[in-house]
């Protein structure tokens, strides 16, 4: 049964020799201080007897028939559980998430503000109709 992966931020935690070319390593800042981890690349299919279950979390799509039979998931429920997984990666609060999926914020800066998201209303969106109004006068 095969998946294939569609995130490049899914730790690899297999041995070492194995998966060479299907995955890369990256350093990141975990626990204060840079460490290089490997990361499965985006794309890479994994032939496991349990990779249906990467599919119901998000992290796949079905690479055969057997998997997406197994994975026993509609189109829109995979579509669901690939947009948990991205709210999940992201850190966000349960209590933000409808402004999360409506756009208004993307995450939270380190000092726990929001990130703004493309529908986030900014100064710079005040200003211009400002700037608008004056120059049609």
């Amino acid at each position: 049964m095969k998946a294939r992966y569609i995130r490049d931020d899914v730790e690899y935690n297999g041995p070492p020799q194995l998966h060479r070319d299907d995955t890369h390593v990256l350093e990141v800042y975990r626990n204060g201080e840079d460490v290089k981890i490997r990361f499965w690349k985006k794309g890479a299919v994994i032939n496991h007897k349990e990779s249906f279950r990467l599919v119901q979390h998000g992290v796949c799509e079905p690479a055969d028939e057997e998997c997406e039979k197994r994975a026993n998931m509609s189109h829109e429920r995979i579509v669901k559980s690939k947009h948990a997984y991205e709210r999940l990666s992201r850190g966000i609060n349960s209590e933000d998430f409808d402004r999360y999926d409506a756009g208004l914020m993307i995450g939270y800066n380190p000092d726990g503000s929001d990130i703004p998201g493309p529908n986030a209303e900014t100064f710079d969106d005040e200003d211009s109709e400002d700037d608008y109004d004056e120059e049609e006068e």
